[in-house]
């Protein structure tokens, strides 16, 4: 009777606890990362977000399952990425929320939230311990790792995945038969959100060999679920991304490089989540040239220390964090080559298996000294003012690009869009020598800068400096259709109209998605007096989701030149009220209502 008298006060004192706990959590996260409702979009947020007409038609919920994830965008680019559960989300968003970063911050708070909470979970099954569960959840909430997936809009995928693996994860510890529905089910979710949910799989597997001795008549019903899942999504990604996802670059070209620098990799990640050091997007991991930094060797010391208190303690559990952080690093290995960047929200799951591990390793301390958790009370304050600092260089391009190059002046990505920012405050030269400097840093060629170098000559009015950049360009790059448009722009601010047009048509046949490319094409058959099929061109844009006042403009131009002056005057506004008015649409306006009058007359 006093046995389970004593359990059932601890259980109602272990409530009470996580009552105001919970408050204390709530109250901490939005004190870290509450800042994030504030933010602009940055970086890919733009592309992806803002200036996506794609998110603004029904019909995406469904055409998500059927392209390519950037081939939806304005710019449409084959990516190997298959991700519609995303697009999904985005345009449900869009519709409720419409273009504000407000609602898409939010989205990734919450998310983060939902994560914190099953990292609670899965921690509690896994450490049987109220306060280490909390422990772990506090270091994974707090991170400062985690300002990326929580402040980047675009790190959605990471967060979506995340939230539908762990809840996969959560039904599969129970292994009952009515639950096998539901881990399915949180699995292909996991896996249409981002490719790596598939580390869920290889994890439930592993999960499921160590146990196979205990529950023999649902093993195999379980791994033949597992496997079937991996193999119809395998087949389904290669058909619509046409196998472009699974040609993963190597480092250094070969296969040895690309061993020896992923061991490295591996070592130096582990050193960043017990000493974040330096903020993403700017990391860039160099291919191992038989060199080793001091935090290679941290790293490769901690793990060593981890297999060696594994081995010494033979604690069963600990297998499963060790394994856990093998099989969620290994796609983060072969991403980075791809990217040439280490991402913070790559790293997103690996702080809770480290956390994991940690705590495990500490709690016999813990017990013996409860004092020492005032010391890791203080870890975490530590941890959380680390992490409002991380997402505070977030807020805006202007604050992340400038953050970016004061940690490191040498990367060609920050220049890169530190020229774009120039570029959009039309500041040409500027925006000229950032991207001269961006190009000069690249070992390799950097074909964005001399894409964006040939756009910032065209707007200064040197269009044969323009072109003298174009010729540079490799074979391979001269197969892109942004190289045909751009070529088509550079001969037609030189008043060649016939060959333009014919360079303007090669790049709607490479992408015939892209609703700019028949806007060019109309703009040159609107300054060649071609009206007819300058009114074409502009239809098919509008047709593909294009919008902005400059596509309405010269579509009411094209209209106007052909006589149909009710229809442009409709046009320009419809312009007007969506834009404002503008003197030039004004004055046609007026000659338009004039010459309708004469007309109908």
């Amino acid at each position: 009777m006093n046995g389970s008298k004593n359990s059932s006060q601890k259980a109602q004192k272990e409530n009470q606890h996580s009552i105001v706990i919970s408050i204390l959590f709530i109250v901490t996260a939005f004190a870290v990362w509450g800042q994030v409702l504030g933010f602009e979009f940055v970086w890919d947020d733009k592309s992806m977000i803002l200036s996506n007409g794609s998110l603004h038609r029904w019909s995406t919920l469904w055409r998500g399952f059927l392209y390519d994830f950037w081939s939806l965008h304005d710019r449409p680019e084959q990516s190997g990425y298959w991700r519609p559960l995303v697009s999904f989300l985005h345009v449900v968003w869009m519709k409720i929320f419409g273009p504000s970063s407000l609602g898409f911050h939010a989205l990734s708070l919450v998310f983060h939230m939902a994560n914190t909470y099953l990292v609670y979970l899965l921690s509690r099954r896994w450490l049987h311990h109220f306060y280490l569960s909390l422990g772990v959840s506090a270091v994974f909430m707090l991170h400062p790792l985690q300002a990326e997936a929580v402040a980047f809009a675009s790190a959605l995928p990471d967060l979506m995945s995340c939230f539908f693996g762990l809840l996969a994860l959560y039904f599969f510890l129970d292994q009952k038969k009515h639950v096998r529905i539901w881990v399915s089910i949180f699995l292909v979710c996991g896996l249409l959100s981002k490719e790596s949910g598939i580390s869920f799989i290889l994890f439930c597997g592993f999960l499921l060999y160590r146990e196979r001795h205990k529950k023999k008549s649902n093993a195999f019903g379980l791994g033949l679920m597992l496997l079937s899942i991996s193999l119809v999504y395998v087949v389904l990604h290669w058909q619509v991304t046409s196998g472009i996802g699974a040609r993963v670059a190597l480092w250094g070209g070969s296969i040895w490089t690309h061993v020896g620098t992923c061991a490295k990799l591996f070592a130096y990640e582990l050193s960043l989540i017990f000493w974040p050091r330096a903020h993403s997007p700017t990391r860039e991991f160099e291919v191992v040239q038989h060199a080793f930094d001091l935090w290679m060797i941290g790293g490769m010391l901690l793990w060593f220390a981890m297999f060696v208190l594994y081995w010494k303690e033979r604690k069963a559990n600990r297998s499963i964090y060790i394994a856990g952080y093998l099989i969620f690093w290994l796609p983060v290995s072969n991403l980075i080559p791809a990217e040439g960047l280490i991402a913070d929200r790559y790293m997103y799951l690996l702080v809770f298996w480290t956390g994991l591990y940690a705590l495990d390793v500490l709690a016999p301390l813990f017990m013996l000294e409860k004092r020492l958790a005032y010391g890791f009370a203080a870890v975490l304050g530590v941890m959380s003012l680390y992490a409002y600092k991380a997402a505070s260089f977030w807020k805006s391009d202007h604050v992340l690009w400038s953050h970016a190059l004061a940690q490191n002046e040498y990367s060609p990505l920050a220049w890169n869009e530190l020229g774009n920012l120039k570029f959009k405050e039309k500041n040409w030269t500027g925006a000229c020598w950032a991207y001269q400097k961006a190009a000069s840093l690249k070992e390799k060629f950097y074909s964005d800068a001399y894409f964006n170098l040939v756009g910032c000559y065209m707007k200064q009015g040197n269009p044969k400096l323009a072109q003298s950049y174009l010729d540079r360009l490799s074979a391979s790059e001269k197969q892109e259709s942004r190289y045909y448009d751009l070529y088509a722009a550079v001969l037609q601010q030189q008043g060649f109209f016939p060959q333009a047009l014919y360079y303007q048509n090669k790049a709607i046949h490479m992408d015939a998605n892209v609703w700019q490319y028949y806007y060019h094409a109309g703009l040159i058959c609107l300054l060649s007096r071609q009206f007819e099929r300058a009114k074409e061109y502009f239809e098919q844009s509008k047709h593909l989701g294009g919008e902005g006042p400059e596509l309405l403009h010269h579509f009411a131009l094209s209209l106007f030149h052909l006589g149909q002056y009710a229809q442009s005057i409709q046009v320009w506004k419809k312009m007007e009220t969506q834009y404002g008015q503008n003197s030039e649409s004004r004055s046609y306006v007026e000659k338009a209502e004039l010459l309708h009058q004469l007309q109908n007359s």
